[in-house]
C-alpha cells in the first residue's frame, strides 16, 4: 500500500512537471514571418499565466510577425505574474511600431529569454544630404530606398502638436557613428517634400549656424513617431515596473520606437539584465540601431545588475541609471507640499535639495496620497524656504525632492562591450554601484559621465560611494571619465567616488579623468594613453576637488 502511495506520488509530479511546459505551436501560430501570430502568441502566454510557479513557455526557432495591438503599449503584457519562464528558443519577433513586445508588471521571478526583436515596417528611416544651405537653415534630404518616407508635416504637427519634438543627427557617410565633431543632433521645425524622395528638411533657428559643417554626401537618420497610418509609435520595447527577482536574458535588438529599448522603473527587488544585445541588423544598410537610450534605468529600490550586454549605434545613452526629480507645485504648510514627479510612500527616505545654494536636507515621508501626477505628501520635517516649480527649463533654481528610497542603490554593470553610438556608455546620478570590466571603445560622449543634472530632464540625486574598475576605454569623444556637482555654492555634492586601474586611451586633447566640484575622488593605478601607446600620466588628468 505504502509502495502504491509512493508510485502514485511520481506519477503525479511527472505530469504535473509536464504540464507546467507550453507550446506556443499549441496555439495556432504560423511562425512564417508572415502571418499575425500576434492573437494566438497572446492565448498562450495567458495559458502559461494561468500555469502557477514554475510554468514554462516556450518558443520554436521561427519567425513570429505581430500586427498591431491596441490592447497597450507592450505585445505580451504580463501583470501580477509569479514564476514563469518564456523561452524564445533563438526565435525572431517582427513588430509593428504601434507596440513594444514585453510589459512586465507586478510580477516576480519572471524570466525571459531567447528574442531577437525588430520592426516591419521599420520605425525610423535615413537618407543621404544632397544640398545644405545654413543660411536658410535648411537641408535637402534624399531618403534611401527600402526606407519609409515620412508623413505629410501638416498630419504630423496636426497628430503630435507640442509632443512632436523631432530630431535626427547626421552620420558619417562612411562609418555607422554620428559626425564627429559637429552638433549631435538637430531639431527639426518641418519637412518638406521636394520631388520623388528628396525632401527638405528645415532645423530649428537655434540650430541653423550649426549646419555650416555639414556636408552633401552626408548621412542623416530620422526617428519616426508616427505609423504609416498615423498611430503614435512611443514606448519601450521591454518594460520591467514594480517587479522583483525578474530577469530578461539574451535579448538582441535590431531597432526600436521612439523610446527606449529597455525601461525598468520602481522596481521593487532586483532586476537582472543579462547577455542582451543592441546591434545592427547583419547584412542590413541600416546607419543606426535605435533612437533612445538603450537601458533606462530610473526609480528602482535596488539594482540592477547589467553584465555581459552589448551596445551600438544608439543615438542615445548606452545605460541611464538615475532617479527622476520631484517639485512642488504647491505649498500647504512647511511640511505638507504637492509635489509632482516620482511617487511616494510613507516610510520613504527624502532628500530635499536648494539648487541655489547646493544645500541639503533629509527627512521622512509619513503620509503620501496620489493625486493624478502629483502627490500630496506630508513630511517629517519642517522645509522652509521651497520654491516652487514644474520641472521646466526656467525653473532650474525650484527645489528638488528626491525619493531616496527608490534610487537604484548597488547597481552593477559589468564585463558589458559599448561599441560607437551618440553619446555615453553609462550615465549614473546614483550611488553605491560598481561599473567594471567593461571595454567602451569610440562612444560619442564619455565612458562613464557621473553626476547630477538640472535644467533640461532634471535627473538625480548625486552620486557617491561608487567605484570604476578595471575597464578598458578607447577614444571617447568627450573625457573618458567625468565626475562633477552641478550646484550653486560650489557645494561638492557628489564624493566618495574611486576610478582604479583602468586602461584609457585618449584621442588628441582629450582628458582620461575629469573631476569638477567633486570631494573624494580616489584616482589609483590607471593608466592614460596616447594614440601611439605612451602613458601621458598626470596630463590626462584634471583633478579639481
Amino acid at each position: 500500500m505504502l509502495l502504491l502511495f509512493a508510485l502514485t506520488v511520481i506519477v503525479c509530479h511527472s505530469q504535473e512537471a509536464g504540464a507546467a511546459t507550453i507550446s506556443v505551436k499549441n496555439f495556432g501560430v504560423a511562425g512564417d514571418g508572415t502571418s499575425d501570430d500576434g492573437p494566438a502568441i497572446r492565448k498562450a502566454v495567458e495559458a502559461a499565466t494561468k500555469g502557477g510557479p514554475g510554468t514554462k513557455l516556450v518558443f520554436e526557432s521561427k519567425a513570429y510577425r505581430l500586427g498591431a495591438n491596441k490592447g497597450g503599449n507592450g505585445q505580451i503584457r504580463l501583470v501580477d505574474v509569479d514564476g514563469l519562464t518564456i523561452d524564445g528558443n533563438g526565435s525572431t519577433l517582427l513588430l509593428h511600431p504601434q507596440n513594444g513586445m514585453f510589459d512586465v508588471l507586478k510580477c516576480r521571478n519572471v524570466v525571459i529569454r531567447g528574442f531577437t526583436i525588430d520592426f516591419d515596417p521599420l520605425p525610423f528611416t535615413q537618407g543621404t544630404i544632397s544640398s545644405v544651405d545654413a543660411g536658410k537653415g535648411f537641408f535637402d534630404l534624399e531618403f534611401h530606398k527600402g526606407y519609409p518616407l515620412p508623413l505629410p508635416d501638416e498630419a504630423v504637427k496636426k497628430r503630435l502638436g507640442k509632443g512632436g519634438w523631432r530630431w535626427g543627427s547626421v552620420i558619417d557617410p562612411k562609418e555607422r557613428h554620428r559626425r564627429w565633431g559637429i552638433a549631435d543632433h538637430y531639431s527639426i521645425d518641418s519637412i518638406n517634400l521636394v520631388a520623388g524622395r528628396t525632401y527638405r528638411i528645415t532645423v530649428a533657428p537655434s540650430d541653423a549656424k550649426q549646419l555650416t559643417p555639414v556636408r552633401p554626401g552626408d548621412r542623416f537618420f530620422l526617428p519616426l513617431q508616427l505609423t504609416e497610418k498615423g498611430e503614435r509609435a512611443f514606448g519601450s520595447n521591454i518594460t520591467v515596473k514594480e517587479s522583483t527577482d525578474c530577469t530578461i536574458e539574451d535579448i538582441t535588438i535590431y531597432s526600436a520606437r521612439c523610446g527606449m529599448n529597455y525601461a525598468i522603473t520602481r522596481n521593487e527587488g532586483l532586476i537582472t539584465l543579462r547577455n542582451n544585445k543592441i546591434t545592427f541588423k547583419p547584412g542590413s544598410t541600416r546607419i543606426c540601431t535605435t533612437w533612445k537610450d538603450g537601458m533606462h534605468v530610473k526609480d528602482n529600490r535596488v539594482g540592477p545588475l547589467i553584465e555581459g550586454c552589448y551596445f551600438e549605434g544608439m543615438l542615445d545613452d548606452s545605460i541611464n541609471i538615475s532617479a527622476n526629480t520631484a517639485m512642488a507645485t504647491k505649498i500647504i504648510s512647511p511640511t505638507e507640499f504637492q509635489l509632482m514627479g516620482p511617487a511616494f510612500s510613507a516610510g520613504d527616505d527624502v532628500m530635499v535639495f536648494e539648487p541655489k545654494t547646493g544645500k541639503i536636507r533629509m527627512t521622512m515621508v509619513v503620509k503620501a496620497t496620489a493625486q493624478g501626477r502629483d502627490h500630496l505628501v506630508t513630511l517629517a520635517d519642517p522645509m522652509e524656504g521651497v520654491i516652487t516649480g514644474r520641472k521646466q527649463r526656467e525653473h532650474v533654481k525650484s527645489t528638488h525632492f528626491y525619493n531616496m528610497s527608490y534610487v537604484n542603490n548597488g547597481f552593477i554593470v559589468r564585463n558589458c562591450t559599448f561599441k560607437p553610438q551618440r553619446r555615453h556608455a553609462l550615465l549614473v546620478r546614483c550611488s553605491n554601484g560598481l561599473f567594471e570590466g567593461n571595454t567602451v571603445d569610440g562612444v560619442g560622449g564619455a565612458a562613464v559621465w557621473m553626476g547630477n543634472e538640472m535644467g533640461s530632464f532634471y535627473e538625480g540625486p548625486f552620486p557617491t560611494n561608487n567605484i570604476v574598475r578595471n575597464n578598458t576605454i578607447n577614444n571617447t569623444q568627450l573625457p573618458a571619465i567625468k565626475i562633477y556637482t552641478r550646484a550653486g555654492g560650489k557645494a561638492k555634492l557628489t564624493r566618495n567616488i574611486k576610478v582604479e586601474d583602468n586602461t584609457i586611451t585618449v584621442l588628441p586633447e582629450k582628458l582620461g579623468i575629469s573631476v569638477l566640484n567633486a570631494a573624494s575622488v580616489e584616482c589609483r593605478g590607471n593608466r592614460i594613453l596616447d594614440q601611439q601607446g605612451t602613458d601621458i600620466g598626470a596630463a590626462g588628468v584634471i583633478l579639481n576637488d
